[in-house]
């Protein structure tokens, strides 16, 4: 506590106190928070990605006829590696723009309860585009090599 005496004037007294080791405190707590909600993210990712790749499996094994008869007029195996790619992509796509647009959604549904308005940019949404189409071919590469790899005349002979 400072209590500064002038000549004259009515006896006053001045606090002055230093913030600076809250406001560390509360740095701390955000970036714990921050690197919590990074993790979850990132385990929502390879959830993600896995669940792709398990649909694109099975497209795989229910497709098989397809993929024979595809290589009997002529496809080559990186036509049909291609397809499974660009069918890995558009569906991780389209899952991460249904949840950006919910995230969107519900941001904004929140302003009823919050006393300020989220700020959302289009940069966000290009990251996040980014990253689906990342995810969709990491984990699109294994069932297109798989499907690329199917011997077209056993593809050919087996019945479901």
């Amino acid at each position: 506590y400072f209590k500064p005496r002038f000549e004259g004037s009515p006896e006053y007294e001045m606090k002055v106190r230093d913030y600076t080791k809250e406001l560390e405190n509360v740095n701390n707590v955000l970036g714990g928070i921050s690197a919590a909600i990074a993790g979850i993210g990132a385990i929502s990712l390879m959830v993600g990605g896995i669940g792709v790749m398990n649909i694109l499996l099975v497209a795989v094994s229910e497709r098989t006829r397809e993929i024979g008869i595809r290589k009997a007029v002529g496809a080559t195996n990186g036509n049909i590696f291609m397809q499974f790619m660009i069918e890995s992509i558009l569906i991780s796509s389209a899952g991460g723009v249904m949840g950006y647009l919910l995230g969107y959604a519900l941001s904004y549904m929140s302003t009823i309860f919050l006393p300020f308005t989220p700020s959302i940019s289009v940069n966000i949404a290009v990251i996040i585009l980014g990253i689906t189409i990342g995810v969709g071919f990491l984990f699109g590469i294994f069932p297109a090599i798989k499907a690329a790899r199917k011997d077209p005349i056993r593809s050919l002979k087996q019945t479901n």
